[in-house]
């Protein structure tokens, strides 16, 4: 729902005003679907004349304001003088038996509504055909209606809407203003942001997709938001999606929202939430993954007459203020006995600021179907997208997705799975599933425990397995829709899950995928992964009016444009640190190899550099490591020669109070030696925050690439192919943001003072040094432990001074 004020008009589709009114969804699939094609209806159904998908659109006169409403109707046709507007739905079994909803018949009148507008009728006829999905029978249901109680029934529509309506009137003319004309929210602007929020503006208001590198300190998200909320009131934009990875960063956002606020933008904002983490509804979390296993009315008490009760829970948000988080969302949606996830989807509606993961744009399984999948104008919106340097890896794993032999084997050996169609289609998986192992032959060995082990890598689909694996999900997508009460129905919908993504992703496969599968442990496995998210996520961002990527390290920034779906003409804006140069120390020792074969023979070498790189000054310092292997062989020969120095180091797989002790060992004093050892590109190499003291040095062992593999070989030629840097784009560019991130944990504060210590003779050579970031260029080499100190030993002695 649009308002136009120039023209004082609404722009409504039916199945919005439907949707508001009834809070349901009342579209589902049309007639032209796969399924509907092949019912092969007869031509009394469906008469020689008969027109599908026929768009409507008229000016209605509301009173208070005027409404263009439009939709489109599945079918229209003409027996006589009486015109027929259609409704076509697929129907599981039951459902198929059952009344048709009044909701779906809402839809129907205000399309039949507007055919007599257009044909000039006195009357239609409103038909809906329900199509048995299992065996393609129909039924129909018909009846009459006159213009004039159609135009009845859409006049208590529109003013059943009229509070909504009134609100988006004033959210237009008074709230909007105040966003056009706000000043920035702080006292000055420094250099780097005028530039951000300058080159910002200038993308908005061109559609374009503009990528920004600006190293810790600029201030990137008020930078970032701000030129989004001028734009927002100068109408260029209907809403601001702020995506991020991180909880932390959505937190920072919604501060820099609020701060905008008090500056006079009297926007709204929210925070989303997770389903899992909303739901209040104990009995409905699923044992194994934690995600609501029923999410409807009869069996969620929270859901039961939700479109009764969630006008009155979004009042009151309303009333309470202008920010909405989960835990105010929850505490008003149980006051209310509503679903805090759904209400928290409705309330979005009203906010001009949604601050949400990642997924809920680019997630082909999870995405706000609500402003991503409808068809019409529905608005412009500005995506705002933090820590920018995340998302290549996590697009990759949202469209990669992996089945396994052994779950598959585990469902069926489930002594309550049902017989029948079903049990034949996953039966069929299985075989097909064990079959794999003949495409991984060449590889194939045994291990000394008897077991077998190989691999098998393509970069075309495996057309006869996933065949049977597109029947799989179809029974099972059937069996769900009527086995609700089924014992295993837990079970098999989140396996259906895995099914859906499968196939969904073979809608898109093509040279940016590769099919892999393993043998390994007793299991086979199959995945279809993504070399190259950028033509899916050009798809997502086409969906907006402009973006802004934003983060402290996207090095090169062609790169993450090439593979973030920067387009054929993206902006790029690399900015200077806004701190003190002279803060950082920056030396490299280029005489010691990291590579593997090297290893071996350097681990008292890099034991030597670290103790250097400390040597200066008493302090918190972390070390990085490319693995936990190197990590402990160093440490080892560390503690050898220097078993006085406190040390702390990182282990795999630590709990939430074992990474907070982790951190806590930094403490803010001075005058203590304390050494972190930790592994690059893990949890401690970026999002920790350690200021001032906290932490005064990074050491950073080897250039960070990521381990070498055949998934990833092939990634390289096929970027090799593409951009002829492939070797670049599958292990340099990677593994030195990596680097980078874990450099930047050392000035956080514009007092902040520290040192960098890059331990590799590769920083040497013009493929690295061309990525350096423009506050290293006063890096220093050094070609032994003893000239790393005095290096270090002389930057910390100009600071006292």
């Amino acid at each position: 729902m649009k308002y136009l004020q120039s023209e004082n008009r609404i722009e409504l589709s039916v199945s919005e005003l439907c949707s508001l009114v009834y809070r349901t969804d009342v579209e589902g699939d049309d007639l032209l679907s796969s399924e509907g094609e092949d019912l092969r209806c007869e031509s009394l159904l469906f008469p020689e004349d008969y027109r599908r998908n026929v768009d409507f659109s008229t000016i209605l006169d509301g009173g208070v304001v005027k409404y263009r409403l439009f939709g489109t109707a599945d079918g229209v046709f003409e027996d006589g003088d009486l015109f027929t507007v259609d409704l076509v739905r697929l129907a599981s079994p039951s459902d198929f038996k059952k009344k048709v909803r009044e909701e779906n018949y809402a839809y129907l009148k205000l399309l039949g509504l507007l055919l007599c507008l257009r044909e000039g009728c006195g009357e239609v006829a409103l038909r809906v055909v329900l199509v048995n999905r299992f065996d393609g029978g129909f039924r129909t249901e018909v009846k009459k209606q006159t213009r004039a109680e159609l135009e009845s029934f859409a006049g208590g529509m529109l003013a059943a809407i009229l509070p909504r309506v009134r609100r988006l009137i004033d959210h237009e003319t008074r709230v909007r203003p105040t966003a056009a004309r706000v000043p920035f929210p702080y006292s000055e602007i420094r250099e780097g942001q005028e530039q951000m929020i300058r080159r910002g503006m200038a993308a908005i208001r061109r559609g374009q997709r503009l990528f920004v590198q600006a190293p810790t300190g600029i201030g990137k998200t008020v930078s970032a938001l701000y030129p989004a909320v001028r734009a927002f009131g100068d109408g260029l934009c209907d809403k601001i999606f702020y995506l991020t990875a991180k909880s932390s960063t959505a937190r920072e956002a919604y501060y820099a929202v609020g701060k905008l606020f008090a500056a006079g933008a009297r926007l709204s904002a929210i925070v989303m939430t997770a389903k899992e983490q909303m739901c209040v509804c104990e009995a409905a979390k699923c044992a194994c993954c934690g995600v609501s296993k029923f999410c409807n009315p009869r069996d969620c008490r929270y859901l039961r007459d939700y479109g009764e009760r969630v006008s009155a829970a979004i009042d009151e948000l309303l009333e309470i203020g202008n920010g909405y988080y989960a835990s105010l969302i929850t505490e008003v949606a149980l006051r209310h006995e509503v679903c805090p996830y759904e209400l928290s989807l409705d309330l979005s509606e009203l906010c001009d600021v949604i601050i949400c993961d990642y997924n809920y744009l680019f997630d082909p399984s999870v995405h706000f179907q609500r402003y991503f999948d409808r068809v019409g104008d529905f608005g412009e919106y500005v995506f705002l997208i933090d820590e920018a340097h995340n998302l290549v890896d996590r697009a990759r794993a949202m469209y990669s997705v992996t089945l396994s032999k052994n779950s598959v084997a585990e469902i069926l050996s489930d002594e309550l799975f049902p017989k029948g169609a079903l049990y034949d289609a996953l039966s069929a998986l299985l075989a097909a599933m064990a079959g794999l192992r003949e495409l991984c032959r060449e590889t194939l060995r045994r291990e000394e425990d008897g077991g077998e082990v190989g691999y098998y890598i393509s970069r075309t689909r495996v057309t006869d397995f996933d065949e049977i694996v597109t029947e799989a999900e179809r029974q099972l997508a059937l069996w769900l829709k009527i086995s609700r009460e089924h014992p295993i129905y837990d079970r098999l919908r989140a396996f259906w899950q895995e099914l859906r993504k499968y196939v969904l992703l073979l809608g898109l496969y093509d040279e940016k995928f590769m099919t892999y599968v393993e043998m390994s442990g007793g299991d086979t496995c199959i995945s279809l992964a993504c070399l190259d998210p950028s033509e899916v996520l050009d798809g997502c961002l086409s969906k907006g009016r402009a973006s802004i990527f934003f983060s402290a390290t996207l090095t090169p920034t062609s790169y993450f444009s090439d593979l973030l779906g920067g387009g054929k003409r993206p902006k790029l804006l690399e900015l200077p640190s806004p701190y003190d140069p002279q803060n950082l120390c920056v030396a490299a020792v280029d005489t010691v190899s990291t590579r593997f074969e090297d290893r071996e023979k350097s681990y008292k070498k890099v034991a030597s550099c670290i103790a250097a790189a400390i040597s200066g000054r008493a302090g918190n310092y972390i070390v990085y490591f490319p693995s936990y292997s190197y990590l402990e062989k160093v440490y080892e020969a560390f503690r050898k020669k220097y078993p006085k120095v406190n040390t702390i180091v990182q282990k795999k797989g630590m709990f939430a109070a074992e990474r907070e002790e982790f951190i806590s060992f930094f403490k803010n004093d001075e005058g203590r030696m304390r050494v972190g050892f930790c592994v690059l590109g893990g949890i401690f190499s970026e999002g920790v925050d350690l200021p001032g003291t906290r932490l005064i040095g990074s050491v950073i062992v080897g250039v960070g690439l990521p381990g070498f593999s055949s998934e990833r070989n092939i990634m390289r030629d096929y970027f090799e192919n593409r951009y002829e840097n492939g070797f670049e784009y599958a292990y340099t560019y990677p593994g030195m943001n990596s680097v980078l991130q874990a450099a930047g944990r050392v000035i956080r504060r514009e007092e902040d003072m520290g040192v960098v210590v890059l331990i590799d003779d590769r920083y040497a050579t013009p493929t690295y040094q061309k990525l350096f970031p423009m506050h290293w260029k006063h890096l220093k080499y050094a070609g032994n432990p003893a000239s790393l100190a005095e290096i270090v030993r002389g930057f910390w002695e100009k600071k006292e001074k």
